[in-house]
């Protein structure tokens, strides 16, 4: 058969033919030959639409704000809560913005006086005593001014005597110039206090250190202080007794005083003593010898002989 006559006769067939084909290629095409750009950017806009989904579908589910108010109302009420006693923590809402704080008044400053520590015997000699004593730390918003010291002398039952008042309230030792040889002293201390009524936290508060802590007394001293004696006799010679040439025997004396100027003993001797005399009544006048004694030591006395 002749070509042109086919195509003459099957023109419309080829035609429908040809026009399948294409359309079977435009839909297999894509996929056949589909590129990678494609499936990502269908995997993206996947992923977009996850999201979006989510945040169109997700609800946030808060806790429930309790409402303070009464709960605020109850702790303002000062017939019901003490005034000593805080209120509770912080109280806030977000929405909208609350913060609310109550905290208990600051508390009043008082002056605070506590008596003096180690009072003690610092040191002793010769007519006089040395005492010494500490501030108490413990002591605010006062200010000391004088002590007084008393004395007990030689019974620890005996009455107080005050002996030096209005000592300066700087000073934390006191020498007492006053004591007697051969003696026993019990000693006390008094510190006096007022408060600090121009410092600014005392003038704030308008508080007083009470009547009853402005004299204050240290622990007294224990121990009686005992003095030495001031007089020593030391016996130079003598002549006994003897009856048979009518002699009473008579000794020779040395009486060794305490000198506070010169600082050590000096002597007056007796010319003499007849055995069995009183010694410590009136002295004889004697020439004043000015010796001196560097040790001293006390002996009885001998006995008369018979």
């Amino acid at each position: 058969m002749d070509p042109k006559e086919f195509l003459l006769r099957h023109f419309e067939k080829l035609v429908l033919g040809g026009f399948g084909a294409w359309l079977v290629f435009m839909a297999l095409g894509p996929v056949i030959w589909r590129p990678k750009e494609l499936d990502e950017n269908e995997k993206l806009t996947a992923t977009i639409d996850n999201i979006k989904h989510h945040m169109e579908g997700y609800k946030v589910e808060l806790p429930k704000i309790e409402d303070p108010t009464s709960e605020l109302q109850a702790q303002l009420d000062a017939s019901k809560v003490p005034a000593v006693e805080e209120f509770p923590h912080w109280l806030a809402h977000r929405r909208p913005s609350l913060a609310i704080a109550v905290a208990a008044g600051q508390a009043k400053v008082v002056p605070k006086h506590e008596a003096p520590t180690d009072f003690h015997v610092a040191d002793k000699g010769r007519g006089r005593v040395k005492l010494a004593w500490k501030v108490s730390g413990e002591n605010e918003y006062i200010n000391i001014t004088g002590y007084e010291v008393f004395r007990r002398d030689n019974s620890e039952t005996a009455e107080w005597k005050s002996i030096q008042a209005n000592i300066d309230p700087n000073k934390t030792e006191w020498e007492d110039s006053t004591v007697g040889p051969r003696s026993r002293y019990w000693y006390r201390l008094k510190e006096s206090a007022v408060a600090q009524l121009d410092n600014p936290v005392i003038s704030r508060d308008k508080t007083d250190l009470a009547a009853d802590r402005r004299d204050l007394y240290a622990d007294d001293t224990k121990e009686a202080v005992e003095t030495p004696q001031d007089v020593y006799i030391t016996i130079d010679g003598g002549e006994a007794v003897d009856p048979v040439n009518n002699v009473k025997g008579q000794v020779q004396l040395k009486v060794w005083r305490w000198n506070s100027v010169l600082g050590k003993f000096v002597s007056k001797p007796y010319l003499s003593v007849p055995v069995g005399q009183k010694i410590g009544g009136k002295e004889k006048k004697v020439r004043f010898e000015g010796k001196v004694l560097e040790e001293v030591t006390s002996r009885p006395r001998p006995p008369s002989p018979t």
